[in-house]
C-alpha cells in the first residue's frame, strides 16, 4: 500500500508543472474541466457558513512571452457573491515554480479581493500552463482552479 501511494504521489508531482501545446485555445479547454480538482485536506466546514465566489475578470490568463529567468507576477480578482463572510484558507501552485499569496482575512458579502502569485521561469523554457488551486468556504465546490499560460523564451 505504501509503495502504491508513493508511486502515485511521485507521478502526480512529476507532471504538476507541464509544457503545453502551442495552441492557447487548447490550454483553455484543458483547464476548463478542472474545477473540482482536489488540492488540500479541507478543514471541517460548517455548511451554514458557506458562501459563493465569483472571478469577475476570468479564471484564465494568457500572459504572453517572458525571458527565461524572469519572475512573472499574476493576479486574479475575486468577489464574495454570497451572504456569509468568505475565508480563503489555502492556495497552492501546481508546482514549486508558482507561489501564491493568500489574503489573511475574511471578506464580507459583496467585498472584493485578489489572489496574487509569482511564477519563477528559471529553467522553465517553452510554453507553460500553471494552475493555482484556491480553497475557501465556498459552495458548490470548495476549490477554484486559476490557470495562466506563458511562453518562456530561452535566454
Amino acid at each position: 500500500m505504501k509503495k502504491i501511494l508513493f508511486i502515485a504521489f511521485t507521478g502526480l508531482f512529476a507532471v504538476s508543472c507541464k509544457e503545453i501545446s502551442t495552441n492557447a485555445g487548447d490550454a483553455e479547454k484543458k483547464s476548463a474541466g478542472k474545477q473540482n480538482s482536489p488540492v488540500a485536506v479541507a478543514p471541517a466546514l460548517d455548511s451554514t457558513k458557506l458562501t459563493t465566489i465569483a472571478w469577475p475578470d476570468s479564471t484564465f490568463l494568457d500572459k504572453g512571452k517572458i525571458k527565461e529567468g524572469e519572475k512573472l507576477e499574476v493576479s486574479f480578482r475575486f468577489k464574495n457573491t454570497g451572504n456569509k463572510p468568505l475565508t480563503i484558507y489555502n492556495a497552492r501552485g501546481s508546482c514549486g515554480c508558482t507561489v501564491p499569496e493568500i489574503p489573511q482575512r475574511a471578506f464580507a458579502p459583496g467585498e472584493e479581493g485578489e489572489i496574487k502569485a509569482v511564477f519563477d521561469s528559471k529553467g522553465k523554457p517553452g510554453h507553460r500552463s500553471n494552475e493555482i488551486y484556491v480553497n475557501a468556504n465556498t459552495k458548490p465546490s470548495e476549490t477554484s482552479v486559476l490557470t495562466f499560460i506563458v511562453e518562456v523564451i530561452k535566454s
